[in-house]
């Protein structure tokens, strides 16, 4: 009889041990945590008071574990207490188990408020447990996510009562693991941007899940994987891409750690099950530069049979000898604008874009071109306006309008006539060239002076004819003697008619102008110079 009793306790003892360890087992497997919050940030981290009739505070007094709790204070209504929306952290059609720790002396009830497709606002209270004010009670309980729910919201409630409590250790878990993306196409193709909270994805091992607007590639938010405690701990997402087709894999990384270095290894994997066993393989992986998005991309073709198939980013192992001792192994990171695309397809469009970006380019480039070609024939024609308005078009001197505009400009900064020489040049005889060679060799006769003038006076000072063979030279030197040096040589060449030019020069003589140089004077005086040159010359040959 005893040895009955004996083995039917050992069989019933392995009967419980069996379902608690299948119990233990399916919760590992199916449950994944979404969302944590501990408050050790000194944050509120999302968290604030539903309908705004009490008030919350980050209590640094007493806490479930770590230092740091929320408290609600000043509630009007029993149903106002901390509340979290997470819409946007859970998905359809699955149940999610909420657990916390509260404080206070209250019966405290964890509820939902979620509303649906058709707008309807609906409350439920899923958990509720007498607590204290001294201790620390765990609050547990399931909720169903239906698939027509828009809106969920988490929060804490007293049944009747206004009495004060805390929270802490927040902590929400989904069975997510059989969920399969609803983001594909009838190829078998995926884009996810995380504009719409997780979509689909779920924490590969112990860590945590969240979609944020902290950072975000393009929109306004992304996946963060942070909390993580395995370096193989990652984003998932189960898909149905086809078997036999090339797929090409993609996603946008960034990471921003104190505690990491400044370049990071990354991967995107593929986790299948093939001839009933599991089979990881890696898609590409690259070096990334903290603080900047950088995209992974590869191509890979999933074998005929293959199952179960699911993608994931994540870094590898630091440490050489198979130890996470590194901080660099648990950092967190974001991903963004994840796809999955047909590599034909894929191809296909990429030369499409390469085609547009081509012709866009060239349209650019032919438009630039076009405005550069406007713009310096417009520029050529403005030079030539202003060549027009300020140079001589038959000696290529300044004209009178430059000079007279000169002259208005020295009259008004009278120190500048200090330290100018003012020659004045005209033709010898040019009426008698005219009359006796024609007047097209006076206007050579001109030409040849003025061209004279401009060799040697060059970037020393400027020429300006004021008259027909009348020129007046300002220059920073005097160059008196060059000029007759080059005008002897130049007249001792005959072309056809006698040529000559007589010159004068003159600059400020503080005895004879004063304190202050007046730039008339100077030019009457170089004027007066040239009429003694052109006497002193012999010109009875002309």
């Amino acid at each position: 009889m005893k040895k009955i009793q004996t083995i039917s306790i050992i069989f019933l003892s392995i009967f419980i041990l069996n379902i608690l360890g299948i119990t233990v087992s399916a919760e590992s497997e199916e449950l994944s945590l979404i969302s944590r919050s501990d408050f050790e940030s000194a944050a509120f981290e999302n968290w604030s008071t539903l309908g705004g009739q009490s008030v919350i505070n980050i209590n640094s007094e007493k806490a479930a574990s770590g230092n740091y709790s929320v408290s609600v204070t000043e509630r009007n209504q029993s149903w106002s207490g901390p509340c979290l929306n997470i819409t946007d952290i859970v998905n359809p059609n699955s149940n999610i188990t909420v657990n916390a720790f509260a404080s206070g002396d209250a019966e405290i009830m964890m509820s939902m408020k979620y509303v649906d497709s058709n707008g309807t606002e609906n409350y439920k209270t899923f958990a509720q447990e007498i607590c204290r004010s001294d201790e620390w009670t765990k609050i547990e309980g399931e909720f169903h996510v239906s698939k027509d729910i828009v809106e969920l919201i988490l929060y804490f409630q007293t049944p009747e009562g206004l009495e004060d409590f805390s929270i802490d250790d927040v902590k929400i878990f989904s069975d997510v693991s059989d969920i399969v993306s609803e983001r594909s196409n009838d190829n078998g193709e995926y884009f996810f941007d995380f504009e719409n909270g997780t979509e689909g994805w779920i924490p590969n091992g112990e860590m945590t899940l969240l979609n944020t607007s902290k950072f975000s590639y393009t929109g306004t938010h992304s996946l963060q994987a942070t909390d993580r405690t395995l370096f193989w701990n990652s984003p998932s997402v189960r898909i149905n891409s086809k078997n036999g087709i090339c797929y090409n894999y993609s996603a946008y990384v960034m990471f921003n750690s104190s505690d990491s270095s400044d370049t990071r290894k990354f991967a995107l994997k593929l986790k299948y099950v093939y001839n009933g066993s599991d089979v990881y393989s890696e898609i590409t992986s690259k070096n990334l530069h903290q603080g900047s998005w950088s995209k992974l991309s590869g191509e890979f073709t999933l074998p005929d049979g293959a199952s179960d198939v699911h993608l994931s980013v994540q870094t590898n192992l630091m440490s050489e000898n198979g130890n996470v001792d590194s901080p660099d192994d648990l950092i967190s990171f974001y991903v963004d604008n994840v796809s999955v695309k047909d590599c034909s397809l894929y191809n296909k469009q990429r030369k499409i874009t390469t085609m547009i970006i081509f012709i866009v380019s060239a349209i650019i480039i032919a438009a630039s071109a076009f405005i550069i070609h406007i713009i310096i024939k417009r520029s050529r024609a403005s030079r030539a306006i202003i060549r027009s308005a300020n140079f001589d078009a038959m000696t290529g001197a300044y004209n009178r309008n430059a000079y007279e505009e000169e002259i208005r400009q020295l009259e008004k900064n009278t120190e500048k006539c200090q330290n100018i020489f003012v020659t004045t040049c005209d033709v010898n005889s040019l009426k008698n060239i005219n009359d006796n060679y024609g007047h097209e060799n006076g206007d050579k006769a001109i030409k040849r002076c003025a061209s004279l003038l401009l060799k040697t006076i060059g970037k020393r000072g400027r020429v300006y004819r004021t008259g027909g063979d009348e020129f007046i030279c300002i220059t920073n030197e005097d160059l008196t003697d060059e000029l007759l040096t080059e005008m002897t040589i130049e007249s001792g060449k005959y072309k056809g008619y006698p040529f000559s030019a007589a010159f004068g020069t003159a600059s400020y003589d503080k005895e004879a102008d004063g304190k202050t140089p007046n730039i008339k004077t100077i030019i009457a005086r170089s004027d007066k110079e040239m009429y003694k040159n052109k006497k002193s010359r012999d010109n009875t040959d002309l």
